[in-house]
């Protein structure tokens, strides 16, 4: 397909982007971190002084990952094995999505609809990004 390594380039881009920001509201988590959470993802948490450094924790990976995303949208032929561990987290997530979903569930209050819709997302753009990656 003539238009896949540009539209590569723009899944990595819009991964990359949602990864930078959500990394950084993690690492900034405050006040508003238990709505940030309930709207992205549906989740009812309760925050702790432990919770939020976890939260901070984690927001430093996100953040890499996102730019590591970026970066490999500049020349994605070059950085296939950034491009193939998004697809591997992708898939780990919807893993994680489907074994835990009642535990999900009871803990966060997500109903199983929206973890399924949540799952069906990482799967899209997991296949999405293994449709479109460079093949050499």
């Amino acid at each position: 397909m003539k238009n896949s390594g540009q539209i590569l380039k723009v899944l990595l881009l819009v991964f990359g982007l949602s990864q930078v920001v959500i990394g950084a509201l993690a690492f900034f988590a405050g006040p508003y971190t238990e709505s940030v959470i309930k709207v992205l993802y549906g989740a009812t948490v309760n925050i702790t002084p432990q919770l939020t450094h976890v939260i901070r924790m984690f927001g430093v990976y996100i953040f890499i990952i996102g730019l590591l995303a970026l970066f490999a949208a500049k020349d994605p032929a070059q950085n296939q094995v950034i491009i193939y561990s998004v697809i591997g987290l992708l898939g780990l997530r919807v893993i994680q999505r489907l074994v835990f979903a009642q535990q999900i569930q009871a803990s966060f209050g997500i109903p199983v609809s929206r973890n399924l819709i949540n799952a069906a997302l990482f799967l899209a753009f997991g296949v999405l990004l293994f449709i479109f990656r460079p093949k050499d």
